[in-house]
């Protein structure tokens, strides 16, 4: 499902520096499967100079007549300058079929003066159809010299014209330090996707 054509964000906190810029709402989107639906998001961060941490995003579901059917609030990964990242879940509401849209708000968290770094980032990243859970499998590479226990894992899939048609997650047990793990993340979509993206980091800043 298309993503309405407003893409709102907060203002920016009142102690943020003043060059700072609050993180893009690159895209956003639902699908309803046959088993459930799935919601994702994906947010860049526009500064150079400034890592951004303690975000969070507001989501609200409303049905055909406008009204708000659900609501919940989640935190996004660190974003380092210039780095993109995804969030993305189950849409857990009593009726899929009642859906017809969602909105999605972030509110930007704290800058942390910082340069840009390496990523965690997804290599063999497949779309894994399925007679019962659909999923988005891969292999994550960590470039930090520290373990990453009770890692967030987002997958969020995308069709042919970039509109996000669902998505999902999952806990990550352990990336080991300069290693890799592989993952598989339960998604639901509206339809196989086009597309598929896994997206992981830490809440905190890697020393």
């Amino acid at each position: 499902a298309e993503a309405p054509i407003a893409m709102p964000t907060e203002a920016l906190p009142d102690d943020a520096p003043a060059d700072a810029r609050p993180l893009e709402l690159v895209n956003y989107g639902f699908g309803v499967g046959e088993l459930g639906a799935g919601w994702g998001l994906v947010a860049r961060n526009p500064n150079t100079d400034y890592a951004v941490a303690d975000s969070r995003y507001t989501l609200t579901v409303f049905d055909t007549a406008g009204n708000a059917i659900h609501s919940e609030e989640g935190s996004l990964m660190v974003l380092l300058p210039g780095q993109t990242t995804g969030a993305a879940g189950a849409l857990l509401v009593g009726d899929e079929e009642a859906i017809a849209a969602i909105e999605v708000v972030l509110q930007t968290g704290r800058f942390v003066a910082a340069s840009a770094g390496p990523d965690i980032t997804a290599q063999n990243v497949m779309f894994m159809e399925s007679t019962f859970v659909d999923g988005v499998g891969g292999m994550l590479v960590n470039p930090y010299k520290v373990d990453w226990a009770g890692l967030r894992v987002w997958a969020v899939a995308f069709d042919e014209a970039g509109n996000v048609i669902g998505g999902g997650t999952t806990i990550l047990d352990l990336l080991p330090s300069m290693g890799s793990a592989v993952v598989a993340v339960p998604v639901e979509v509206s339809a196989k996707p086009a597309r598929v993206e896994l997206f992981a980091g830490p809440e905190e800043l890697p020393e």
